[in-house]
């Protein structure tokens, strides 16, 4: 029963760990469209 436990565990810090990392891509890629648009609206200015 112990032994499972800390499988559990350490699956669950697993899929914390990759949803951090997928918000931190998607957060990436928003601010690089949010760049990306400013650079666009400053040059059709």
């Amino acid at each position: 029963m112990a032994v499972q436990k800390k499988k559990k565990s350490k699956q669950k810090k697993r899929i914390r760990f990759t949803t951090w990392k997928e918000k931190l891509q998607k957060w990436k890629v928003r601010a690089f469209d949010f760049g990306f648009k400013m650079v666009k609206n400053t040059k059709s200015i």
